[in-house]
């Protein structure tokens, strides 16, 4: 679908057909763009996108230009990403700093991840859910990708989502998995407490 076809439907308000072709057309575009570019984890790029679509609905009637309706919608999100950014920016960099000295992402290896607790797991399943956790706060758009690879999505159309070319999405994909790896190998060995 087309951008002007998406605006004629969204400005169509008399049915929801204009949300839903909205979410179509954009939510992969953008949902990429605020987990690469802005290093959201995915539920800050969801709440950043549903903002946004909340902003673009609430002012269709301030574009006067239909023919610039995709760089508006796109400058609505850029700015929706900037005010979450700064408003969650003092948080953000407590938790970044804290979080990049334990283990900044250059320089994971095998001997760095390691269960810092003596936490008892119920199941194999338990552990690789906590660590699984633990990689999406470190490495936010690397768990993304490989979310979607084990949604059974096609290379293709990750690269689509994620707003990459088809060979960079094919060596990220194989570069994420080999820093997951570390992460996961923890749970070979742990002992299950029932």
């Amino acid at each position: 679908m087309q951008a002007q076809e998406v605006l004629a439907l969204v400005k169509d308000t008399s049915n929801q057909k204009g949300f839903d072709a909205l979410y179509a057309w954009f939510h992969p575009q953008a949902i990429g763009f605020l987990i690469k570019r802005g290093r959201l984890s995915i539920d800050e790029a969801k709440d950043v996108f549903q903002e946004t679509i909340i902003k673009v609905y609430k002012n269709i009637n301030h574009l006067n230009d239909d023919s610039k309706f995709e760089s508006w919608i796109w400058q609505i999100l850029r700015n929706t990403l900037t005010d979450y950014i700064r408003k969650n920016k003092r948080m953000n960099e407590v938790e970044v700093q804290s979080f990049t000295d334990e283990v900044p992402e250059e320089s994971v290896t095998d001997q760095d991840i390691k269960l810092k607790d003596d936490h008892a797991f119920t199941s194999p399943d338990d552990c690789v859910s906590s660590r699984l956790k633990v990689f999406e706060q470190t490495m936010p758009d690397r768990y993304y990708a490989i979310r979607l690879q084990m949604n059974g999505l096609s290379v293709k159309e990750i690269s689509y989502q994620l707003g990459r070319t088809l060979a960079a999405t094919k060596e990220f994909l194989s570069q994420s998995r080999k820093k997951l790896k570390p992460f996961i190998e923890e749970c070979l060995g742990v002992e299950i407490h029932e």
